[in-house]
C-alpha cells in the first residue's frame, strides 16, 4: 500500500507500507524509514510520520494546508485514491 501527499505544484511525498509496521517515507528525491504506530487514530499520525522524518523541510503547519492531500495507491489497478478511511492503513503484522 502506497501513501502519497500532494501539493499543487507537483511536489510529491509517498509513504510506502510493506509488512511488519514498516513504512518508507518520501519527500522529493530523499527516501527515509519510520516505523508506522500500532493505531492511527487521526490524519494527523501520518503527517507526523512526515515531520519527524524530515524535520528541516516540513511542519505540521505545511502539511495542514488545503492544497496538500493524502492519496492512497492501489497497485493493483495502478490508481490514487484520496485517503478519506484511516481504517485502509492497516500494515500486515505478524
Amino acid at each position: 500500500m502506497t501513501f502519497i501527499l500532494r501539493k499543487q505544484n507537483n511536489l510529491t511525498y509517498l509513504i510506502e507500507l510493506p509488512k511488519e509496521g514498516l513504512v518508507f517515507l518520501q519527500y522529493r528525491n530523499e527516501t527515509k524509514r519510520a516505523l508506522l504506530p500500532n493505531e492511527i487514530t487521526s490524519i494527523d499520525t501520518v503527517k507526523a510520520l512526515f515531520v519527524r522524518s524530515f524535520p528541516k523541510q516540513l511542519t505540521m503547519e505545511y502539511l495542514d494546508s488545503p492544497h496538500v492531500k493524502i492519496y492512497i495507491h492501489d497497485s493493483n489497478k495502478d490508481m490514487f485514491y484520496e485517503l478519506e478511511d484511516l481504517r485502509l492503513i492497516k500494515p500486515d503484522r505478524k
